[in-house]
């Protein structure tokens, strides 16, 4: 039982963590206006497969708020 426990808070953490570096991800390249269209909206393809940063290790530090 306490096996189980772990691996789904393990598993928890890491799908709250993809979606924090998703986010984070969207937020910077529409803070920096990488994906925005003509009328100033933002475009949804670009935004699913723009990479902002070098690694998703700086997208989670940013995300958290550790830099």
């Amino acid at each position: 039982m306490k096996n189980l426990l772990i691996v789904s808070l393990v598993s928890c953490i890491a799908w709250f963590g993809s979606a924090i570096i998703r986010l984070e991800n969207e937020h910077y390249a529409l803070s920096i206006g990488m994906c925005q269209t003509d009328k100033g909206v933002a475009d949804p393809v670009c935004l699913a497969d723009v990479e902002t940063r070098t690694s998703f290790l700086w997208h989670l530090a940013y995300g958290l708020r550790v830099l």
